[in-house]
């Protein structure tokens, strides 16, 4: 099983590929693979329920993925030093697939 990790990761990244879960994301800094994030981080801050979902497929307090996904999400987390303000995180396509 390791073996077979680290050949999918050598190939992915002779590729330019990112694996995340599941999913292959070709380019995640293309201006398609951006908008896309953006509207799905959209769409996750929209949900109510996936939170209790993702807790109980990893049997995890719910709580702890509430705070994963503020911290991810809605909040604030990023110090922007140019702006010299607190500002969430930019979407990134990884981070929104693996969601």
């Amino acid at each position: 099983v390791e073996e077979r990790k680290r050949i999918s990761l050598e190939n992915a990244k002779r590729n330019g590929n990112i694996i995340s879960g599941a999913r292959n994301i070709k380019d995640p800094n293309t201006e398609e693979s951006c908008k896309w994030a953006e509207s799905y981080y959209n769409q996750i801050r929209a949900q109510s329920t996936d939170c209790e979902k993702i807790a109980k497929r990893l049997n995890v307090d719910i709580k702890d993925v509430r705070k994963i996904k503020n911290y991810l999400f809605y909040d604030k987390s990023l110090y922007d030093e140019d702006l010299e303000i607190w500002r969430r995180f930019d979407a990134d396509a990884a981070i929104a697939q693996s969601w």
